[in-house]
């Protein structure tokens, strides 16, 4: 997940003059590349965005507040596309996964159903169970839900920077942050 904060802000900086973010940051543009033994994250499906003709795209950044609501989309978009991402490896659970309670109410997602469990209690119940198994980790794992939740925050500019995610996820040494995504 620290390669792809990485990953990110590299575009982010590298292209800042196209001010388009990445509109489809999700789990399965996400590559992870072994070499030498070590695991790396990389980016695919960059800049397709701008080439889509508005609201008929079925980009990942069309979960976010302000594609929903019609406003323009910034590299905060990106940011809660990122906390979704995060959510993901956490909780197990895919985006629009209907299953993570019994109302089966069809407009929850990950997000939606993270807050309503930790809004009851912080606890490990959102964790995905190769998570909960280890004996170690759990209150790191609790700081990368909070991350998780202040990027998918509803306003735009109370999700963080991405350098300030980086640093937060360089600061937790767990090694679930380096696991696969599905």
């Amino acid at each position: 997940m620290k390669d792809v904060a990485k990953g990110l802000t590299f575009l982010h900086q590298s292209l800042s003059s196209q001010k388009a973010p990445h509109g489809n940051l999700k789990s399965s543009n996400i590559l992870i590349d072994f070499t030498n033994e070590t695991m790396h994250a990389k980016l695919t499906d960059f800049g397709y965005l701008p080439l889509l003709p508005s609201h008929n795209s079925k980009l990942a950044i069309e979960k976010c507040p302000e594609y929903k609501d019609g406003k323009k989309l910034t590299h905060k978009s990106d940011v809660y596309c990122l906390g979704v991402v995060l959510l993901e490896v956490i909780t197990g659970k895919l985006p629009g996964d209907n299953n993570n309670n019994n109302n089966n109410n069809n407009n929850e997602d990950v997000s939606d159903w993270v807050r309503s469990v930790v809004n009851s209690d912080w606890s490990t119940d959102i964790f995905d169970l190769e998570i909960v198994v280890e004996k170690d980790g759990h209150e790191d794992m609790l700081k990368i839900a909070q991350l998780a939740l202040e990027c998918t925050d509803v306003l735009p500019e109370r999700r963080p920077e991405l350098t300030q995610i980086l640093t937060r996820l360089e600061e937790v040494q767990h090694p679930q942050l380096n696991i696969e995504v599905n």
